[in-house]
Formats: structure tokens, sequence, C-alpha cells
């Protein structure tokens, strides 16, 4: 964040070839201008353009940071910089060589990991390479540091999702590859201080997970592998951030080694899991005498550092699944909560989210940490004031989703991004609202619509609710849905039917192999689709936010849910991705699932003694990336009347489904296609198959744009919707056909809404 700012002025001003930073490691490839020879005719033509650069006559570069920098100097010093100068075709190859290796490093961060990968990718191969006998000063070796410091960060990032997603019985034995791999090519004495930073996050990692005694074998080697640094270089002679050190006194040294216990000691804090009885692990003891703890300071600093909101698990993570109290108000807390401007709008926050903790999850706040209404004593929200991961915009509408999502769009609009600045403390746009009522959908010929300006809401001619309205810029181009023809095997179902969702590595890697798919296919799609119980609650996250970065929605079906008095249902989950706050985020909405099939409610009562849920979601209209959508789940395709209220409000209805009557479905598919007059896009269980996409064409050989059925292999096929054609035959005054028309005539009584009503042509 610091340094943002120059990767914005070196971008603009130079016009680089290739340009990377890696926190302070900066990679900067130019065009030759003919009238550079040297390092320093290079800076001066840098600093020309580039004002943050400021070089002295000893070659040293300080960079010019932004105000609220404070006393912090940044240096580029001279010792450190290297300059080469290529020419020719090696040179390109050379590059390219370089560019590559760090794309497939970086590539692996927006990707799911996978358990048996991890000693095998592309960032483990980057830190198990040696440094080349080349010359010191060779550009591979320039760049070598930065790709280790990039690829052990990849690799922390990666293990900490498998940690956050996977039981810790599971995958024991990756873990244990992965220590060994750390212990090989990090944590030794020639590589030591280059991660010194990262070494306590693996500590932590294992902590987290009850591993003892990797645990503490990775702080003892640390340790170790300084001592070993400090007696291997008494002799010689020292470079430490490009500042020669003839003799580096004992102090040096011992002061380093307490740094790097107190760091250890830190994160064992931060990782140590809250429960009511300690590990009896003989090196869980060790290890607190280690870092001069003793096992009551440990779980009172555990405790305090959660509830500040300091600990590994978030505090919001942890008021959502382990807490059993929260914390009470503390002295003078309303002195230092009345300074925040936003604080009333942050109680609002927390009050309305916990009263609705006793409705269907997921919820904020566990059941077991509310106080029963005559509790007398306050709670604090400092963990709310200071937070260090707040709570996401995605989750504030997830846990308030009738005010920031299904309200009047201006309305939720407005009161979601009030929320959002309250509970982050950041800066929302402020013509959102303004933006909702004035400025009009882009519907020309290519975006959605069909030659005229929508109106942003409108109200249509039928007793339905106003379209959700999330995204509200077009991509400029047709919708793509990622079909997936994807396999929910029986064992998941009996585990989710049984409460024990199927949290196996063989599931994570179904799902990651087709979410990575999604994410690095081309073209790539804008939604990913899933069938019915497709998808644990555990792994929704994760699995949204790889998307999400790569700007994919998510949509599929969520395995079950159980409720008091053995009561169960399951829903639809969107991800949406949003920009109307003025940055990237996301919505996440859950639409319940009506009425189980027959044959499931009588799987569920049979085997399990378990009854349907009562509630029912209204189906709403979604209007996200200029498309008019909906959702049903399996069965409800059948529903009659939620085809009909449909008609006329969608260009496409979106089935998640586990059907194994293909012919039944495929004929209501068929027929919606033409009552509903929109495209019938079905996702399938791939046991089943028949993952489709269908349009009304007036050419029956049109109609089927995609069918996928069989196979030994999940599969993902990208496909194209143009509701464009579609709207302005359907915004006609007469329904007569046209030789040229596209599309069957809609149906006898249709009524398009007027939010989808556009230039006829």
């Amino acid at each position: 964040m610091l340094l943002a700012f120059l990767d914005r002025q070196v971008e603009r001003q130079l016009s680089p070839i290739y340009y990377a930073r890696y926190v302070d490691d900066l990679f900067l490839v130019l065009h030759d201008s003919d009238d550079i020879r040297s390092p320093s005719d290079l800076w001066k033509f840098i600093m020309q353009r580039v004002s943050a650069f400021d070089r002295d006559a000893t070659g040293n570069v300080r960079l010019a940071l932004p105000e609220w920098g404070g006393r912090t100097q940044l240096t580029l010093q001279a010792a450190k910089q290297k300059t080469f100068f290529l020419s020719g075709r090696s040179g390109a190859d050379l590059l390219d060589h370089i560019a590559s290796q760090i794309r497939e490093v970086s590539s692996e961060r927006r990707t799911m990991p996978l358990p048996e990968h991890i000693d095998k990718s592309h960032a483990a191969r980057a830190l198990a390479a040696t440094d080349s006998a080349d010359d010191a000063d060779s550009l591979r070796r320039a760049d070598g540091l930065t790709l280790r410091r990039l690829g052990w960060s990849v690799l922390l990032r990666a293990v900490n999702t498998l940690a956050r997603d996977l039981r810790p019985q599971d995958w024991k034995q990756q873990r244990e590859d992965f220590y060994e791999f750390a212990h090989e090519h990090v944590i030794r004495a020639d590589k030591v201080l280059e991660q010194i930073d990262h070494l306590p996050r693996l500590l932590s990692f294992a902590v987290s997970l009850g591993d003892w005694e990797p645990a503490r074998r990775v702080y003892k080697k640390t340790i170790a592998a300084i001592f070993k640094l400090q007696e291997s270089t008494q002799a010689a002679r020292m470079r430490i951030n490009g500042i020669h050190a003839e003799a580096v006194p004992p102090k040096v040294w011992n002061d380093t080694r307490e740094q790097v216990m107190r760091f250890f000691r830190e994160a064992l804090i931060r990782a140590y899991p809250i429960s009511s009885t300690p590990p009896r692990a003989r090196a869980f003891s060790a290890l607190v005498k280690d870092l001069g703890l003793t096992v009551h300071e440990l779980t009172l600093l555990a405790q305090q550092a959660r509830e500040a909101d300091w600990a590994r698990i978030p505090y919001r993570e942890h008021l959502r699944t382990d807490a059993v109290t929260q914390p009470a108000q503390q002295h003078n807390e309303a002195l230092l909560a009345g300074r925040y401007q936003h604080v009333d709008c942050l109680r609002q926050f927390l009050e309305r989210t916990e009263r609705n903790a006793s409705g269907p999850p997921p919820r904020r706040v566990a059941l077991r940490a509310i106080a029963a209404g005559h509790d007398p004593v306050p709670r604090s929200i400092l963990p709310f004031l200071f937070p260090t991961r707040p709570y996401t915009p995605e989750e504030i509408a997830l846990y308030l989703p009738n005010e920031c999502v299904f309200d009047e769009p201006v309305a939720a609009a407005h009161t979601w991004a009030d929320y959002t600045r309250a509970v982050r403390g950041v800066w929302v746009r402020g013509d959102l609202a303004q933006e909702l009522e004035a400025e009009p959908v882009n519907v020309e010929e290519g975006t959605g619509g069909g030659g005229r300006l929508a109106p942003a809401v409108a109200a249509d001619s039928h007793d339905r609710p106003l379209p959700v309205i999330v995204k509200r810029s077009a991509p400029g181009r047709a919708v793509r849905l990622g079909l997936t023809s994807f396999e929910v095997t029986d064992k998941s179902w009996e585990e989710g039917a049984a409460g024990n969702p199927d949290l196996s590595p063989r599931r994570y890697r179904q799902l990651a192999s087709i979410v990575n798919t999604a994410i690095l296919t081309t073209p790539k799609p804008d939604y990913l689709l899933l069938p019915e119980l497709s998808v644990p609650e555990r792994w929704i996250n994760t699995i949204a936010g790889r998307l999400r970065a790569s700007g994919i929605s998510l949509i599929a079906g969520v395995d079950y849910v159980h409720h008091l008095d053995k009561h169960i249902d399951s829903s639809a989950v969107l991800v949406l991705t949003d920009d109307r706050l003025g940055y990237a985020s996301s919505i996440q909405v859950r639409q319940r699932k009506s009425l189980p099939a027959p044959g499931e409610e009588e799987q569920l009562y049979a085997s399990h003694g378990l009854s349907w849920a009562k509630g029912n979601d209204p189906k709403r209209v979604y209007q996200h990336n200029g498309l008019y959508f909906g959702i049903l789940v399996c069965s409800e395709l059948q529903n009659m009347g939620y085809r009909a209220g449909f008609q006329g409000q969608v260009d496409c209805l979106i089935t998640l489904s586990w059907n194994k009557d293909l012919e039944s479905f495929s004929a209501l598919i068929d027929a919606a296609a033409l009552d509903v007059h929109a495209y019938m896009a079905l996702v399938n269980n791939r046991r089943y198959g028949d993952s489709r996409l269908r349009r009304p064409a007036k050419r029956s050989f049109d109609r089927d744009v995609c069918r996928v059925r069989g196979g030994l292999n999940d599969q993902l096929v990208v496909v194209e919707i143009e509701p464009t054609r579609l709207r302005r035959q359907q915004s006609r005054e007469k329904r007569w056909s046209r030789t040229t028309d596209a599309y069957k005539p809609a149906p006898e009584g249709f009524n398009i809404s007027s939010a989808r009503k556009c230039i006829p042509d």
C-alpha cells in the first residue's frame, strides 16, 4: 500500500515493457531511448519522469513517500542496484523466460491449492532453485531473490487456505512433506535471513493444526540456523542491507535471536487454539517453555488476542464458530466510541445482525454466544472499532439481505454503502444512490439491450418485486455462462443429510479442479454454475474469493443446512461481483429451496427422520452484468407458478439440479424456453448428465446452444447469452412473425417488463 503511488507513476510515466514489484524489490524493463549508455544515464532518464526517485552522488536512491508515511524512509542502495543492457534475440528470450517464471508463480495465487501439489508447484520450484553459477551480477541471479520471496509467500498462502478448508487428519502426510521442504530450502543458515519475517507464519500454521512437534522443530531449527550463520561468518566481512560490517559483536546476534523468539512467541499466542483442556503433547509443553510462557499465561493471552482481533482467526470468525461469550464493555469505552462519527450506524449493524441470529443460517454470531435478553452487562464494541480484519462488504450484505439487497434498489444500495463505511471505516462512492436514480442501463447492441436507454428501475405490470440490482455496469459483450457437468456423489449426499458435510480431500480436489479450470480457461466465464448440493458451506468463501479475483461470479447449490427439531433445507448461493461502492467487491445472497422433491423428502425422513423446514424465499429477478435472470433449484422447475412469474421478466432462467429423470426435465426445459420465452440454463449432477443451455430459437436446430452428457471427468463449457435480439423482438407491439426473426414469437399473454423493454427491431 505504501508504494502503490510508485507503481502508478512508473506505469504511467515510463510505459515500461515489463514492471513487477514484490514489497521493495523492483524489476523494471524499459525500451532503449538511444541515449542511455550507463546506469547514471538510466537514472537521469527515470528521475526526469518519476518524481518519487531522488538519486544522490553516492548512487543511493531515496523514495519520496506520501505524507501519511510518517517518518518512514526507503532507500535503494547503490550496491543493490543492478543495470543490464540487453540486445538482440537472446536478450528478448531471457526477458521472456524471467517474465514467465514470475507469471507462473503469481498465477498460483489466483487458483485453489491442491494438497498433493504443494511441494511440486511453481512456487516450490522457485524456492528450490539453487543460485546460478554465473557471475554474481547476472540478471538471473538478480531476479532469484524476488522469485524466492514471492514463492514462499505463495506457498504459505496455499497451505493456510488448506488449513482453513480441510480437516487436519485428512492431509497429514502432505503437511509433513511441506515441513521437510521448508527445512530443506528455507530454514537453513544461508537462507534463514531472507525469510525471517515469514517463519513465524510457518509456526503459526503448525500451531493452529496442533502439529506441536513440527512447530517446536521450526523454532529450534531457526535459532540453530542463526547460531550456525554466526559461527560461519566470524572471520568474514558481512554486508547487511547493503552496508558493510567488519565485525558483528555477539550482542547483535543475541538481540537477533531474542527478537526472533519474540516473533515466535507472538505467533504462538495468536494461533493457539482455545479449548477447555490444554494439549498433552510433550512438544507443546516444551515449546511453551522455550518461548518463556506458562500454559495459563498462553491461554489468557490467546483469549485476549482473539477478542482484540489480533489472533490468527479473525474475531468475526471466532464469534461465528468458537465463541461462547462476548467481551463486556470496558471502562470509558463509550468515550472512545463517541469519537467515531459512524458509531451509531456500526451499533445498528451489530444489533440487527445479532437479532437475526435466531433466523436461518448463515449467522453472524453463534447462538451460544448470545446472552439472554435479561443480561444487564453491555457488550464491548472495541473489536469492531479497531478491527484488523473487519466484515467484508459481501458479509455485510449476507447478514442483512433484506436491507442491503432485497429492499427497494436505491434504498438497498444506500444502506449497504452506509453499513460498509461504518463497519470497515472505508471510503464509498458518495453518488451511489444518485447514480441508481439517474444513470440508465446501457442496452445498446452487444450489451444486452436494444436501441434505447432503459430506466434503471422501473415498475412492471405484474405484482412482482422490483429486480434485485447488483452490478450496474455491463461487460460490453455477450454474457458468458460456465456450464458444468459436475458429479456430486451419494456419499456426499448421505454425509450432508446426516449433518456431517463431506469435507474430504477427494471432494476438495474435485471442486478445486473445476474452479481452477474456470479461472484459467479462455474465454473466461462471467458466471460459474454448479449443480444442487455441490458446495459445502465451509468452502464457499475460498471458492468465491478465487473466482471473484478473476471477475467471475458463483451460482451454486449448497449442502443441506440442519435446523432445530430435526428440520433441514438446502439453498442456492449467489456470489455476484459488484462495483457500486466505487471499487471491486461482491454480494452474497442465499435463495432457499421451497420444497424437496418427493423422493428426496421420503429418503430424508426414512433414513434420518428429517422434515423440510418451513419457509419459502421469493423467486427473485436479479439484474447483474446487464442480464436479467432468475434461479430455481431442481424440482422447483416443475412449479408452473414459478415459471409463469418469470415470463417477460428474465433473459435467462437458471436451474441447479440433481435429477435422474432426464426425459421429464428435458421436456420441461424445452417447453419453458418457449413459454417463459427466455434462455434456459440447466446444470445437473454428472452422474445423470444433460447440463444444457436452451433458447427459444425459431429454427429447431438452433435451440440447443450446448448440451453435455456422459464422460468420466467433470467438464466446463463456456457459452454465450445475447439477449439483445430477444428483447428487441419481445418489445414489439404485435407478436407477428418475420422471416428474419431469430426467435419464435412470444406466447399468448406475454408482457415484457418495462425494465427489459427496448426499441423493437
